[in-house]
């Protein structure tokens, strides 16, 4: 399917997806999406209809070397099931982060209404966090959260990070922006 190594951690494989599989992602066609990336999708995977999948898919086009960074699929090992998907939104340095930090990456993800509330987004962000440090020296990660959004500011908080602003996001609305250095987020 991609020819970038996926992230191992203990439960989960977060895979590189390719700009076939995004685009049969965002538009719905998710049987056909499964058996060109070897992994089974949720039914109504949320990355069906996403614009801002599009964005990336170009991004991706324009400059080969943002793949790596966007929108890996989140895979449990146990049976190879898709449960959700993660990405940051640019490599690094990202240009909309300088405010905030010269060598930061604003990490999203998403975890399946099934399968939350078990710890995967946690380990997943962990896993990226820290390939984008090991591989590329980032230090400074960005979460862009609703403060609606209780669970993901729980999870985010507990992790580490702190409001450092806030933003308005034209599809998403108000957002919190959370900020941390990489040993505030892994204790090194």
């Amino acid at each position: 399917m991609s020819a970038i190594s996926p992230i191992e951690t203990t439960r989960l494989r977060l895979v590189a997806m390719s700009t076939a599989v995004l685009r049969l992602m965002m538009q719905g066609r998710f049987d056909e999406a499964a058996r060109v990336c070897g992994f089974a999708v949720p039914e109504n995977c949320s990355l069906g209809g996403q614009s801002w999948v599009g964005n990336r898919i170009r991004m991706i086009e324009e400059d080969a070397s943002q793949h790596p960074w966007m929108n890996r699929a989140i895979v449990r090992r146990e049976d190879n099931q898709m449960i959700g998907n993660i990405s940051f939104h640019h490599k690094a340095p990202d240009p909309h982060l300088f405010d905030y930090a010269p060598l930061a990456a604003e990490l999203g993800y998403t975890i399946e209404a099934p399968y939350r509330r078990r710890g995967y987004a946690r380990e997943s962000a962990l896993a990226m966090m820290k390939w984008a440090h090991r591989e590329h020296g980032v230090s400074t990660f960005i979460l862009s959260i609703s403060p609606e959004n209780q669970p993901s500011l729980r999870m985010a908080e507990a992790m580490g990070f702190y409001r450092v602003g806030q933003h308005f996001d034209e599809i998403d609305g108000l957002e919190w922006v959370m900020g941390a250095r990489i040993e505030e987020v892994t204790g090194a």
